[in-house]
């Protein structure tokens, strides 16, 4: 059920996006969807757990590794500087759409 709530969620906000790149053009409007991204908000995790979670996703995507903040920052600062992008959703996730 959770699984099928977050899918809702992240279909919503990409419909979301694309609207709002057409409502307010000239005004460019992308999301960055990321996929694991080893950040301090599972800090709180036991760690064991913690790398657990880190391995496993890193051992089914082609990247063979959890994201790093650097990875979406990246991305952001990508569609920052391409003037000519807009309306678009991209995936920073190690690959994991088409694994």
């Amino acid at each position: 059920m959770a699984r099928r709530r977050l899918a809702a969620i992240n279909a919503a906000l990409e419909a979301f996006g694309k609207a709002n790149a057409i409502d307010l053009a000239p005004v460019r409007v992308n999301v960055i969807a990321p996929g694991l991204v080893d950040t301090p908000a599972y800090a709180g995790m036991p760690e064991k757990m913690r790398r657990g979670m880190l391995a496993g996703y890193a051992a089914n995507v082609p990247a063979g590794r959890a994201g790093l903040p650097d990875d979406v920052a990246t991305a952001a600062v990508f569609l920052m500087g391409n003037t000519f992008i807009t309306g678009t959703v991209l995936d920073v996730d190690g690959g994991v759409q088409i694994s």
